[in-house]
């Protein structure tokens, strides 16, 4: 993996964990709504994290374009998705989730 992109990963996965655990307290989510609406916030922006990580957006033309959308583009796209989420979810647990005390 490219150096550039494991550092682009690993800070947006701080940037978004951070993001999703302010707007829980902010919005004053507790218990099973929490769990549900910052996981599914989770994986949403995993994968679009996901797709700014590996598509430019052209200023000059004020135009995003995709282009060659194959099967295997598009399963190359899912993993590196299913990479930023794992990497939320392992920054969420080591700042995060502090074990309960007894």
């Amino acid at each position: 993996m490219d150096e550039t992109i494991l550092t682009t990963q690993l800070t947006s996965s701080v940037i978004v964990v951070w993001v999703l655990q302010y707007l829980k307290a902010f919005l004053g989510l507790q218990g099973r709504a929490a769990v549900v609406v910052v996981r599914f916030g989770s994986v949403m922006l995993a994968v679009l994290t996901a797709a700014g990580i590996h598509y430019t957006f052209d200023s000059e033309a004020g135009i995003l374009t995709i282009t060659g959308i194959t099967l295997a583009n598009v399963a190359h796209f899912l993993w590196g998705a299913f990479q930023q989420f794992v990497g939320q979810e392992i920054v969420y647990e080591a700042v995060y989730n502090k074990p309960k005390e007894p």
